[in-house]
C-alpha cells in the first residue's frame, strides 16, 4: 500500500512538471522573450552594471526610483527605457514615440 502511494504521487509530481513546461513554452504566434533581437541600436545587454550603462550611455534623462522585492529601478534614454534588478541590466525597451497631434 505504501508503494501504491509513493508511485501515485510520483506520477502527479511528473506529470505537474510536464504542464509546468509546457506553459514556459511560447504558443504559435507568440514571441520568445528570449529570442528578441535588440529594437535600438545601444541598448544595453543583460547583465551589464549600472556603472557601465553610464559609461557607454551618459545619465538618463530620467530615472524611475526602484519598487518591489527585488528592486526594480528604470532609466529612461531617447529611445529606449533601460530597467535595473539591484544593480544589473534585466531587460531594455524600445520607448513609444507620440506622434505630434
Amino acid at each position: 500500500m505504501h508503494v501504491l502511494r509513493m508511485l501515485i504521487g510520483l506520477a502527479l509530481l511528473f506529470g505537474a512538471g510536464l504542464a509546468m513546461s509546457a506553459e514556459d513554452e511560447p504558443r504559435p504566434g507568440e514571441i520568445d522573450p528570449s529570442a528578441v533581437v535588440q529594437a535600438v541600436p545601444g541598448m544595453p545587454d543583460r547583465g551589464v552594471t549600472k556603472e557601465t550603462v553610464r559609461q557607454r550611455l551618459g545619465d538618463p534623462i530620467r530615472t524611475v526610483p526602484a519598487v518591489g522585492d527585488p528592486p526594480i529601478s528604470q532609466w529612461v534614454y531617447d529611445d529606449f527605457t533601460v530597467y535595473f534588478e539591484y544593480n544589473r541590466v534585466i531587460h531594455s525597451v524600445k520607448n513609444r514615440k507620440h506622434d505630434a497631434q
